[in-house]
């Protein structure tokens, strides 16, 4: 335990914490040393305020706080006592960068003092102050004294998942839990598995608030029956009820606290709903007078409030168990790995200083070495955020502590802009900067105390300027007792000085006819495209800032053009789309997804073929692909003429007796050279020389798809250094992270129009900058799955309120979930703001205006607040604002194809397609899990060759107890990568192996037969994906087909039963449904053949 001596005013730890003592003078090694020493002692600091920041877009908000910084120093404050938080690497690296800058200029004296202890600055992100602290007291929260940092924290969480669905059905949670997991798992008509899973995922993301919920009366389940009370009250005695509903009085009770009664009202009140509702769920209004109007509308309140109820007891139960068995095992399985995952960080710490009992001996600590401390972006700050801030700060508020005695006056400085609140989804609150406000303000007095609001705007000319002022003070303009999360604006002024005002324009086509979304998104993405081309060929005027602060016009180029996309889903194909049929160069930029990008994908499957010529559909997705574009109809051809009788595609084509078309034959030796390189050189190294071979490079010329396609040569390569064996590489592939981030791109000196989301371009500015779909709606972005249904909404880091409902309906009828969509639509306005305020010379703004009267999207925004209206010659605006256009995109000349000479970049000469919007494909692997995670890498090999052995015997291309047998097992053995002085030694223990089937009436079914199939490949879509596998062994026999799956792995007999359920989950239950559907009228019975003990395993599917 730490401790405080009495007799100092130091803090002194016990014995066993000596080692790792932290104190101000181990840290303070003469940082700034000579004469400017004199200007850096403690008690000498200028009293300077705390001080928070409204700073707008462009209005230097970094500047200031790289000033204030520098007057702290100045000022006699040593660097490394003053802490400065921001959110990302990249942030923090470009705060080192501006002080040290403004240092040079202002401050020659100190700014190389600073440069050569710059890795002693404070400055980071917060999720690094957190591990550090983590790392320091790492002991105290009994975690691991060096925690790693979990990069893959997905794979964990599938196993934690396994291993606690084993753990409940042992009883090992005890038989309640184990009763209660059946009863949701057999009730499919409310939930089963698929949807028990899709809610534990959600409620997975949201862990850190999920663990934050606390005590035993669930309260954080909110189940608000106060007002239910009040409306049965009062629709008890109404007159209008009884008189239209039979046994009125049965639809209320005396206990509502009573779950039973809940659910009982909530079926009575179901049967009866077509009294008060219409069939659209709305109170009934047909027929009826005021007074019965009145009351359907206060029974479908209570109607729904009842069932709201309903859902969330349903709901909470399933909370539970999750929490208390799920997240448990993946929690305890992380700390017995030694590891912390990305989001445990600020958790952890915030623990340390007000959960652990040595909380105050921490808080001492930092005390000892911080004086100051600075926030930047502070409107992505959540909760947690917040309350760990707080607590650092809340000695320094308080006026006590060490820092009065010394005559040392700590300080917090906040800058942000409450307006560029857009990060909801990781759970930033804009609201946390009004409470910060208020707190500190309460805390401080106008004394201590400074709020500033910044009003001056150095980044854009008047036009964009003028447009911005007057579209969000009208957008932006709640009534003054609004809640702190609706957005208010303040107007800022224009300070470049310069010839001409700038540009906005609005480019809206309208359109007549009934087009749906994804139509409007591709016009409007041409449109975009069409005009780029104008500005790029008219020399379009913009402004260059010149090293001595003036600014110069010159003509724009495509590096000076951004568009920026509200999200990737609807409008990232068709903006590609169009900017390729224009000859125009772009750079997708930033985002997620690596995996899913179309080049990755066809690398990936290229990869998977290499490595086991049995995949049938990745070579198929190779052949078809961009390297060697065969098709349909030559591959067709080549399939249906060959005399081979293998069942593999590989074996097909490339040791057929026919004809094959030039481009097949071309595909086959090059795949065939690749293929016989495998085992010999890095594989890696493989893919390269066929990418080269191919000229693949010309095909994925596109900057971002070159770069992605390096980053997977570079995936593999260091696979391989990991020493992985190729089935594992394999596997990995199977399993891909849906969020590795795209490779990084070098944008600097790219002559290409960057293409990103709004998100990614906060922090940025461009020259030109486009911002398509004002047409597209604004709360339909949300979806029904299970993330949308699931609602946590914090109040404090410690008050987390979660709801959960599955019926659009009753979200609709929540007041919970009603007001999160009111969070949502304003949190859609800065979004708005923040593409608007991007732009430094012109600002586009694109849409359709279709047939029907723009709704629940910016185009009525602008309707609303600017006056928007179609007119005969276009459009026109209600409101005159200098230097905003409407245009017609009729008016945008048409661009004539742009010539090779006249071509920027290399343009692919090839028609290739790339398409990702197919259903995802997923294997279905030989190996389960456990086998994968416990399988030394030979017994995976060994395992390989045995099926392929059986596949032999049973289409009877060998026979046992043959040369040609021994021949093949060592041959398998070269295939698989196994040291050659181990291939005698495992020869004959696979030997030995199949002569133990061979002995056994396990034979029987191994043997050729008529109407069998071995290794049937399988292609079967099951409503949400394709699943792609091979089944072993399959039977055809009068009235029924059994299907036998190999397992040849040494086992104990003991888990039999345990390894039957798990090969049944992860494959025989899919084998089962393909399988049906490829022989509709006969029963299909599964079997596991466990080749080591030669036993044959019925799996009941009852």
């Amino acid at each position: 335990m730490l401790s405080i001596s009495s007799k100092t005013s130091g803090r002194e730890f016990s014995s066993r914490q000596k080692s790792t003592r932290i104190t101000a003078e181990s840290v303070n090694t003469n940082l700034l040393a000579g004469a400017t020493m004199t200007h850096m002692n403690r008690n000498n600091t200028v009293r300077l305020k705390s001080t928070i920041v409204f700073a707008p877009a462009g209005s230097g908000k970094t500047e200031e706080l790289s000033r204030r910084y520098l007057e702290l120093v100045k000022n006699g404050v040593k660097p490394e006592r003053i802490l400065t938080l921001t959110f990302t690497d990249k942030a923090a690296a470009e705060m080192k960068e501006r002080i040290l800058r403004n240092a040079r200029t202002d401050y020659p004296d100190l700014y190389q003092i600073l440069k050569d202890n710059i890795l002693r600055l404070r400055i980071s992100t917060i999720h690094s102050f957190c591990y550090s602290l983590v790392q320091r007291f790492a002991d105290l929260l009994g975690i691991d004294p060096h925690p790693g940092v979990l990069s893959d924290y997905q794979t964990l969480w599938e196993q934690a998942k396994y291993d606690t669905l084993m753990k409940i059905a042992d009883g090992q949670f005890g038989a309640e839990t184990r009763e209660m997991m059946i009863s949701l798992l057999s009730d499919t008509h409310r939930i089963g598995w698929n949807e028990l899973a899709k809610l534990f995922e959600a409620l997975f993301r949201k862990r850190n608030t999920v663990i934050r919920t606390g005590g035993e009366d669930n309260s954080y389940v909110q189940i608000d029956l106060k007002q239910t009370v009040e409306l049965a009250c009062r629709l008890r005695a109404d007159i209008c009820g009884q008189s239209l509903i039979d046994n009125y009085e049965e639809l209320f009770s005396n206990n509502y606290a009573d779950e039973k009664e809940i659910f009982r009202i909530a079926r009575l009140l179901s049967s009866k709903k077509n009294v008060f509702l219409t069939q659209e769920g709305n109170p009934r209004q047909k027929g009826f007078n005021s007074a019965q109007r009145e009351w359907a509308a206060l029974m479908a309140d209570y109607y729904y409030r009842i069932l709201i109820a309903g859902e969330l007891i349903d709901f909470r139960r399933k909370f539970l168990l999750f929490k208390k068995c799920f997240l448990e095992t993946y929690e305890q399985q992380k700390r017995e790995q030694g590891m912390v995952d990305y989001d445990d960080m600020e958790l952890l710490a915030l623990r340390l200083l007000t959960e652990n009992p040595d909380w105050l001996n921490i808080l001492y600590i930092f005390d000892e070495h911080t004086d100051h401390i600075l926030v930047d972006e502070f409107q992505d700050t959540s909760y947690l955020q917040w309350a760990i801030i707080d607590k650092l700060s809340e000695e320094w508020r308080s006026g006590a502590g060490i820092k009065s005695e010394l005559g040392i006056t700590p300080t917090i400085f906040i800058v942000g802009d409450d307006k560029q609140s857009i990060y909801m989804f990781r759970d930033a609150r804009v609201e946390i900067f009004s409470l910060a406000q208020d707190k500190l303000a309460n805390w401080l007095g106008n004394e201590a105390l400074e709020i500033r609001n910044l009003e001056k705007n150095y980044r854009s000319l008047p036009a964009i300027i003028d447009f911005n002022n007057t579209l969000f003070s009208r957008l932006m303009q709640p009534p003054a007792d609004s809640p702190p999360w609706f957005t208010r604006y303040r107007p800022f002024t224009c300070q470049r000085n310069n010839l001409t005002s700038g540009k906005v324009e609005l480019l809206i086509e309208k359109v007549d006819s009934e087009i749906n979304m994804p139509e409007a998104c591709c016009i409007d993405a041409e449109n975009v495209a069409r005009r780029i081309r104008q500005l790029i060929d008219s020399r379009y005027q913009i402004y260059e800032r010149q090293p001595d602060g003036t600014e110069m016009l010159r003509s724009c180029c495509y590096r000076d053009i951004a568009i920026l996309l509200r999200s990737r889903s609807n409008f990232l194909a068709a903006i590609e789309n169009s900017l390729r049929k224009y000859q125009i160069p772009f750079l997708v930029v930033g985002g997620t997804g690596f995996y899913e990008e179309p080049e990755v994908q066809y690398l990936t499957a290229l990869t998977k073929f290499l490595i086991d010529p049995a995949d049938d559909l990745s070579l198929y997705i190779t052949l078809r692909g961009p390297l060697f574009l065969i098709s349909e109809h030559e591959l067709f051809f080549a399939v249906s003429s060959s005399k081979n009788s293998s069942a593999f595609l590989w074996e097909k084509i490339s040791h057929s007796d026919t004809d094959l078309s030039p481009s097949i034959q071309d595909a086959v030796q090059k795949l065939t050279d690749a293929q016989q390189r495998i085992g010999y050189e890095p594989l890696h190294l493989i893919l390269d020389r066929l990418l080269v071979q191919t000229r693949a490079w010309s095909i994925f010329w596109e900057p971002q798809r070159e770069a992605n396609v390096r980053k997977f040569l570079q995936v593999i390569h260091e696979l391989e250094l990991s020493g992985l064996h190729l089935l594992r590489i394999r596997t990995f592939l199977d399993q891909p992270s849906s969020d590795e981030p795209k490779a990084d791109v070098p944008t600097e000196e790219m002559n290409a129009v960057q293409v990103m989301t709004v998100h990614a371009a906060k922090g940025l500015q461009f020259p030109i900058v486009f911002h398509p779909g004002l047409h597209e709606s604004i709360t339909g972005r949300v979806r029904s799955s299970a993330d949308d249904r699931l609602l946590v909404e914090e109040t404090a880091f410690n008050q987390v309120r979660i709801f959960y409902l599955k019926e659009a309906t009753l979200r609709n009828n929540c007041d919970a979930y009603i007001q999160h969509k009111l969070k949502q639509i304003e949190e859609e306005k800065r979004i708005f703001y923040v593409a608007c305020t991007r732009a430094r010379d012109a600002l586009f703004l694109t849409g359709i205006w279709m047939a029907k009267k723009p709704k629940d999207s910016k185009l009525e925004w602008l309707h609303s607040c600017l006056g928007l209206e179609p007119s005969e010659s276009g459009f026109t605006l209600g409101i005159e604002i200098p230097g905003v256009e409407i245009v017609s995109p009729s008016f945008i000349p048409d661009t004539p194809p742009v010539t090779a000479s006249d071509q920027p970049q290399k343009i692919v000469k090839k028609d290739i397609k790339f398409t990702s919007n197919n259903p995802p494909v997923l294997p279905i692997g030989r190996f389960i899990p456990r086998e994968l995670k416990q399988a030394p890498e030979e017994a995976l090999g060994i395992g390989e060759i045995i099926h392929r052995l059986l596949e032999l015997f049973s289409k009877g291309k060998i026979s046992p107890d043959t040369p040609a047998m021994e021949q093949e097992i060592l041959r398998q053995l070269r295939i698989k990568c196994i040291p050659k002085q181990r291939h005698a030694k495992l020869a004959r223990e696979i030997l030995a192996h199949i002569n133990r089937l061979i002995e056994s009436p396990v034979w029987e079914i191994i043997k050729p037969q008529p109407d069998a199939y071995a290794e049937l490949p399988i292609t079967y879509n099951d409503g949400e994906r394709i699943l792609n596998g091979r089944i072993d062994r399959i039977i055809v026999q009068e009235g029924e087909v059994r299907v036998y799956d190999y397992k040849t792995f040494p086992i104990k007999k003991g888990e039999i039963a345990e390894l039957t359920a798990e090969y049944n989950k992860f494959q025989l239950s899919h084998y089962r449904s393909a399988i049906s559907e490829l022989f509709p009228n006969k029963k299909v019975k599964t079997f596991v053949i466990f080749t080591h003990f030669a036993l044959v395993v019925p799996v009941d599917t009852e």
